[in-house]
Order: C-alpha cells, then sequence, then structure tokens
C-alpha cells in the first residue's frame, strides 16, 4: 500500500515485443512509483534497490531525503518489509546508474508514466477561477459524497 496515496494509475506501456505496466500512486501530491516495481522492471533484486536508495539518501546527502519516502508492504507470509516510494527527481537520480539497453527502455517508459500521471494531477485538482465556477466544483463534490 502507497503511504498518503489517493490515486493509483497503472499505464499499460508498449515496449518490443513486450506490453508491461507501470503503476504509479500519488503520495504528498506527486505521483511516485515504488522500489519493489522499479526492481522488478528494470531486473533488479529488492534489497540490491534498497541499498542504492540508502546511499543515495545518507546524511552527506541530505538534499535529496524529499525525493524518495520509506513506507512498508506485506508480503503474502503476513510480514512486512521496507520499500521507498520515489517522486520523478528520486526516480530519475536512482536510474541515472543503471546501464544497458533493457534500462534505457525502461527508464523511456517511467519518464512517459510520470509525465502521463502529471498531468492527470493537474486535471484534477483544478483550481476554480471565480465563484461560480467554484461553487459548481463544491455541489459536484458533495453530489459525489451521497452517491
Amino acid at each position: 500500500m502507497y503511504f498518503g496515496v489517493k490515486k493509483r494509475i497503472t499505464l499499460a506501456v508498449a515496449g518490443g515485443a513486450v506490453n508491461s505496466c507501470i503503476t504509479c500512486g500519488f503520495c504528498f501530491n506527486q505521483p511516485v512509483v515504488s522500489s519493489r516495481q522499479l526492481a522488478e522492471n528494470f531486473g533488479k533484486r529488492h534489497d540490491v534497490v534498497l541499498r542504492s536508495i540508502e546511499e543515495i539518501i545518507s546524511p552527506q546527502n541530505c538534499g535529496v531525503t524529499q525525493m524518495f519516502y520509506e513506507t512498508s508492504y506485506q508480503a503474502g507470509t503476513g510480514k512486512n518489509y521496507k520499500e521507498y516510494l520515489m517522486n520523478r527527481d528520486g526516480f530519475t537520480l536512482l536510474a541515472m546508474g543503471f546501464t544497458g539497453k533493457k534500462a534505457l527502455e525502461w527508464k523511456l517508459k517511467y519518464i512517459q508514466a510520470f509525465n502521463a500521471m502529471e498531468e492527470q494531477l493537474k486535471q484534477s485538482f483544478a483550481l476554480p477561477q471565480n465563484m461560480p465556477e467554484a461553487l459548481r466544483m463544491l455541489a459536484a463534490e458533495i453530489e459525489q459524497l451521497f452517491r
């Protein structure tokens, strides 16, 4: 489960002979992706990805801590394990170290996914431009609550 995530989006992305999905969520009003999914898509072990993230967020790199959010997930065994959610900047910083053709393909897919999520975020958080528009938006929100 993504902590603080209000929406999750799964984007189907075509890549050569393989169609894959990238599931992203919103955390603190930013599109984020989990370290587990990133590990899976890049063909890396999750513990290796965790170690890479923890090297990035070490105390001497305190400027990057807002790019990564520590959380946990529950495995099929019922045990909780650590994972990180990362925003676009955190993903970019981490993925810069990944090399090879497959890594480049996934980097491009993630860029597309983040762009799509940011566009959806802009659309879902549109601010009213005047009082009548604000009242219409409020009425629509109240109507959805009582459905």
